[in-house]
């Protein structure tokens, strides 16, 4: 013979009818009736998150300067013990002349983000290039007035080795799994 109950079944979280009426309740869940009598027994009570838009993330640009640091850290380490040091220390010159205006770009450009400041970000693009720019010649002409090098041939290559990361930045900035 086939019982009937008048009480509502309350199930589980898996959909079991609970053990003498009473479902388990861990404390973020509550058990409380709704219009009809009928208990809810998986509402959850808790306080929505108010809805903020997610900040945009900043480009990858730290990669490709890394990237340039290690050639120019790469190339000085094997010139200093493959060779004479001055020629090392040319290396390291040239290489820095071109790291340091990239993160100087790096720094000034990215100050602003968001689609409400899109003024404030052209400028600061703008800005950027030109002082990029202006402390590119600054240093060239410093290091050529102050100690000039002793290999010209490894200054301007490491310089143009360091620029030419650039090629690389499609990879090294979209690639959000790399380093």
């Amino acid at each position: 013979m086939v019982q009937i109950s008048l009480k509502p079944a309350i199930f589980d979280a898996c959909g079991v009818e609970a053990i003498g009426g009473v479902p388990y309740n861990p404390p973020a869940w509550r058990d409380e009736p709704n219009i009809s009598g009928m208990h809810k027994t998986m509402q959850r009570h808790e306080p929505a998150a108010p809805a903020m838009p997610t900040a945009p993330r900043r480009p990858g640009i730290h990669r490709l300067l890394l990237v340039q640091l290690g050639i120019v850290v790469a190339v000085t380490t094997v010139l200093a013990f493959e060779t004479d040091n001055a020629v090392a220390l040319s290396a390291l010159m040239g290489g820095m002349t071109g790291v340091l205006p990239n993160a100087y770009f790096a720094w000034r450009a990215f100050l602003f983000r968001g689609a409400r400041f899109r003024r404030q970000m052209i400028s600061s693009l703008y800005r950027a290039q030109a002082g990029k720019h202006f402390l590119t010649i600054l240093l060239f002409t410093g290091i050529f007035i102050t100690s000039p090098p002793q290999a010209p041939e490894w200054f301007f290559g490491t310089f143009a080795l360091v620029q030419s990361v650039y090629w690389l930045s499609p990879w090294l900035i979209s690639r959000s799994g790399s380093l």
